[in-house]
């Protein structure tokens, strides 16, 4: 059918609400055929279903495809947008099908949406490819430690950026009752003479060069980031992890709406045998001019280039307790100052 429309240039694939086998796109199908027949494709629209049906599996099926025709589109189609949605429980885009896809476009495309499941080397393959990148939104976790590295982002025109980033922080916990175990206390609670554990210095020089790599994309225009703590609780807690794990329950899925607000803020519950504790998320340290005297970071000068911020969205609420901390006056000057159309 393809082959009748040689000037198409919008495939937009639209999947029923629930899926049975002979619905979906089999794996056998030939990309090559469809760039052949089909040279001036610019956009790649599939909208998957939300649900597959529990009577059949995905064997011999897959929703990959859309990378396969990219990479066998020829350079000067002038490929502009890529977007794929849910699509069930489909494998997780790989690193290697995500740069073949996107290196031969690396100028041209503009858009990249993904709300299926992608490893977080394969974001970061985007993020150091595209060049003409405009808008680039992924919901699959992208690791603190990916967005790294020597080779900075190239996409230096992004005007929308939405990533939802793992940072793999030791666990606050609030245990007044469990007087033997070591508890670790987030920066912004320990008294100056307190150094910070090794490994929060670690996370702290990656949370610093991730939110510099964010800095130097100064056209951008909506910054929309979302935190995932990924909690090692034998490193918080050496040999006594196994009581504390028994005695606290922190909730750390924040995509359940059972964790969100009224005002659709999303809030953390951190729980031990006596006490309930609630807050708001926010990313650390990020909105903090820092503390010298207090010995607290503060990143929030590395945005100094984002002039044309116009919408801060995500898990940035100043209400969280480390913002009522660690934010103040001189935080609300600066942004007034910096980012004048915010």
């Amino acid at each position: 059918m393809l082959a009748q429309f040689p000037n198409l240039e919008e495939l937009r694939v639209c999947e029923a609400d629930v899926v049975y086998p002979d619905d979906r796109i089999p794996r056998s199908i030939d990309a090559t055929m469809i760039a052949k027949s089909c040279p001036k494709i610019r956009v790649i629209e599939l909208d998957g279903s939300d649900e597959l049906s529990p009577d059949y599996s995905v064997d011999g099926y897959d929703e990959t495809w859309p990378l396969r025709v990219m990479a066998a589109l020829p350079d000067e189609s002038g490929f502009k947008a890529l977007r794929l949605t849910s699509t069930g429980y489909p494998p997780a885009l790989r690193e290697s099908w995500v740069r073949a896809a996107v290196e031969r476009h690396e100028i041209n495309l503009e858009t990249v949406e993904i709300s299926v499941s992608i490893i977080s080397p394969a974001t970061r393959a985007i993020l150091k490819t595209c060049q003409g990148l405009v808008n680039f939104k992924v919901e699959s976790s992208f690791d603190l430690e990916d967005a790294n590295g020597s080779t900075p982002w190239v996409c230096k025109g992004l005007q929308q950026l939405c990533l939802k980033v793992k940072v793999r922080l030791s666990m606050p916990t609030y245990l007044s009752s469990m007087s033997s175990v070591k508890v670790y206390k987030p920066y912004y609670l320990r008294l100056p003479t307190k150094g910070p554990p090794s490994r929060e210095v670690v996370v702290f020089g990656q949370l610093e060069n991730f939110y510099e790599q964010i800095g130097n994309l100064t056209q951008l225009r909506r910054l929309e980031l979302y935190f995932q703590r990924g909690v090692d609780l034998e490193e918080s807690f050496g040999s006594d992890a196994d009581a504390v794990a028994e005695e606290t329950i922190e909730v750390l899925d924040w995509s359940s709406s059972d964790y969100y607000s009224d005002d659709s803020f999303p809030r953390a519950y951190r729980r031990d045998h006596k006490k309930t504790y609630m807050d708001f998320i926010s990313f650390p340290a990020m909105l903090s001019l820092g503390d010298v005297s207090k010995k607290r970071p503060g990143f929030l000068h590395l945005f100094s280039k984002l002039n044309k911020l116009e919408c801060l969205a995500g898990d940035m609420n100043v209400r969280s307790y480390e913002n009522r901390l660690t934010v103040g006056k001189r935080e609300v000057e600066w942004m007034m100052e910096h980012w004048v159309s915010l």
